[in-house]
């Protein structure tokens, strides 16, 4: 009898801790849709390429705002293969590993829109015609981009290898498409290699030389980790969110 009851109570100390530490696991929907509006503005100035963006993004289940940036910078052509480029990014609603908090009692998602983080941005992309007949008017690139965020110091490497087509009539490009592949690396935070990947899709239409429409996608599969509250409590988690980032947007070009 005694046994039994010993036994029933060991039972029930490792389910209740095992509900305990549960709740300190953010729980992801199977598939999350979100849906974004850009503008974009690009000049040309003695090989300059200044560029002004601004970005909203929206939960597809929200008609709230979940995420919006303002990017300004430009890019600099240093070879006919080769652009850099360098942006200042002012950020709110991004959410981090350590946004996930201990409210105690219960765990949930800080507000991060209620929060703006200035960013440093680099990029360097070179790009090449493909030399093939079937595949003319179609070029190559593998953007790399650094990115530093001030508010967490977290530093990021965008890697992202794309093939682009343009459709040129009349020696002027009416439409382009571009199928490109994201890898984000993660330099000193998470406990992924990769912390986000997925492929990625848009559609360009010039409707003259200074308008241009835009639809994009991409998949992504983002890796959460443990952030500062569950590890002050000696937890460790990897959690896979995947979803779909869709949106439109309109490119001037002065």
């Amino acid at each position: 009898m005694k046994i039994n009851i010993l036994i029933l109570s060991v039972l029930l100390i490792v389910q209740t801790a095992a509900v305990t530490y549960a709740e300190h696991i953010p729980v992801m929907d199977p598939f999350t849709a979100h849906y974004e509006s850009r503008f974009t503005i690009i000049g040309n100035r003695m090989g300059f390429n200044p560029y002004a963006e601004i970005n909203i993004r929206f939960a597809s289940n929200d008609i709230n705002p979940e995420y919006m940036h303002i990017l300004l910078g430009s890019y600099y052509r240093i070879h006919k293969n080769i652009k850099i480029g360098g942006f200042y990014k002012l950020q709110t609603g991004a959410r981090h590993d350590d946004d996930w908090v201990d409210l105690n009692p219960g765990w949930e998602w800080a507000d991060s829109l209620k929060r703006f983080e200035s960013l440093l941005i680099f990029d360097i992309t070179p790009r090449f015609k493909i030399p093939v007949v079937l595949m003319n008017n179609s070029i190559a690139s593998v953007k790399m981009r650094y990115q530093y965020n001030f508010f967490n110091n977290q530093q990021t490497v965008l890697v992202k290898p794309g093939l682009s087509y343009f459709n040129i009539k009349n020696r002027a490009p009416v439409w382009n498409g571009t199928l490109a592949y994201s890898v984000y690396i993660p330099l000193n935070f998470s406990e992924a290699f990769i912390y986000e990947h997925g492929p990625y899709v848009n559609f360009i239409y010039h409707l003259n030389s200074s308008v241009k429409f835009e639809i994009r996608a991409n998949l992504y599969n983002r890796t959460w980790t443990s952030g500062a509250d569950s590890i002050a409590l000696g937890d460790s988690y990897r959690v896979t969110e995947k979803g779909l980032q869709a949106g439109i947007g309109v490119i001037i070009t002065p």
